[in-house]
């Protein structure tokens, strides 16, 4: 038998050693993460939005200098096309055949440097200011015709490339520089008494001819232009005042089936020196009828008093919105032409 001391400091051993283990015996294990630290928020949130900013600033850099490149090489290779096609209309083409000034005229071709050209399947079908516009031309520099004021939009790369598609010849001879805008050297004299506007049909079926007297009966408008011919206008800033009659509301008094028609050709008193026929200009129906803010004026009247003889005395047609050519003085004749009307230009 164990002393019974020796039991007792053996009982407290083994005690304090259950005591010791126990704890290690049942104690869970902990599987998550450690807690993380928490960061300094008063530095790192600045800091990034800064590296942010910067990172933006960057990009936007290279999106302009991207931009700034296409730009500059659009423009470039804009530049050079329309030089090379300004060099192609001032050489001789060794494929085609030469064209005196005579047979320009007699063909009614047109010149743009020593080029020759055809257009006049463009300007029946295709040309925005009408056949009129083209047909002026006939005989002319193209080049010079559009280096004056109000024409200089026409040369650029995508007209350029259109013309030179037309081309058909060398050019050999010299030509007239036009004189656009000018009043010729002998201006039409009218008795104003004995004036008629004449309103035809193309191939010569009259349907009115209406005196000042009469034209006076319309409604009356008047319409601020300045056309654009320096030589045309006292007021060049701020226009002229023209007044006089609507071409629709003569045309719808007419009582004519409008819709049989597709061009209104106005004829002049004066002759034209290229084609030696009235000059005139043309404008559609559809524009006239179905564009309200298109206005045809057949005018009487320059800010308030009788049209002077140099701009067109007795009646003038006044259209804002196309180019000064087209505002012809000294009318004579509104003619309708049907589609079918075989027009000899």
């Amino acid at each position: 038998m164990l002393n019974s001391r020796v039991v007792a400091v053996l009982n407290n051993k083994l005690k304090r050693q259950f005591l010791i283990i126990r704890p290690l015996s049942t104690a869970k294990v902990n599987h998550e993460s450690p807690p993380e630290q928490k960061k300094d928020t008063c530095r790192s949130e600045p800091l990034q939005q800064q590296r942010q900013q910067q990172r933006g600033k960057v990009g936007a850099w290279v999106a302009v200098a991207l931009t700034a490149g296409a730009v500059s090489y659009y423009f470039f290779s804009y530049r050079r096309t329309k030089e090379r096609l300004c060099a192609a209309a001032a050489q001789m083409r060794a494929d085609l055949p030469s064209f005196s000034l005579k047979d320009v005229v007699e063909g009614r071709y047109y010149v743009y440097g020593v080029g020759v050209y055809d257009l006049n399947d463009y300007a029946r079908n295709e040309h925005p200011g009408g056949e009129q516009g083209i047909t002026d031309m006939v005989g002319k520099s193209i080049e010079e015709i559009w280096a004056t004021d109000g024409m200089k939009f026409h040369k650029k790369k995508e007209i350029l490339e259109l013309l030179e598609g037309m081309r058909i010849g060398n050019f050999e001879g010299t030509v007239d520089k036009p004189k656009r805008c000018t009043t010729p050297k002998v201006v039409p004299q009218v008795n104003g008494q004995e004036y008629r506007l004449e309103l035809t049909t193309y191939g010569g079926n009259n349907l009115k001819a209406l005196s000042l007297e009469e034209l006076r009966r319309y409604p009356k408008h008047s319409i601020v232009s300045s056309i654009p011919c320096k030589n045309d206008s006292t007021k060049p800033e701020t226009g002229s005042i023209w007044t006089g009659v609507q071409l629709r509301d003569i045309l719808r008094e007419s009582k004519i089936n409008i819709a049989d028609y597709d061009e209104i050709r106005f004829e002049c008193l004066d002759v034209s020196s290229t084609t030696e026929k009235p000059y005139g200009s043309t404008v559609s129906v559809d524009r006239v009828f179905n564009e309200p803010d298109f206005d045809v004026l057949l005018a009487y009247e320059k800010d308030g008093s009788e049209i002077p003889p140099k701009h067109g005395y007795p009646v003038r047609v006044v259209m804002p919105q196309v180019t000064g050519g087209k505002n012809v003085k000294w009318l004579q004749r509104v003619v309708l032409v049907r589609k079918t009307d075989k027009v000899v230009r």
